[in-house]
């Protein structure tokens, strides 16, 4: 059950990625570094295939540890923003 939590908070901090790396790309704001958003993106899915290939062989930690350099920036980021929208101060 964490497995596949931890799997779909991957997934979706993945989508996310491949997002933004897309509207950079096509507004031209990543004409320089390309190279290097593509690298994060390509690692973000390669860890995410790599977790899921180890989680089907039947190992019993490591596809967590697999994804935890993904979903821990991604979720600590997402509660970082949810925390300022809460404390309902204003952002001038």
């Amino acid at each position: 059950m964490m497995y596949r939590i931890l799997l779909w908070l991957a997934l979706i901090a993945a989508a996310i990625m491949s997002f933004f790396f897309l509207w950079g790309l096509s507004d031209g704001s990543l004409y320089d570094d390309a190279g290097f958003a593509f690298l994060f993106v390509a690692l973000a899915w390669g860890l995410i295939a790599g977790s899921v290939a180890v989680h089907r062989r039947k190992v019993p930690v490591l596809p967590h540890l697999i994804l935890m350099p993904i979903v821990f920036p991604a979720t600590m980021y997402g509660l970082m923003i949810l925390i300022f929208v809460l404390s309902g101060d204003q952002w001038r």
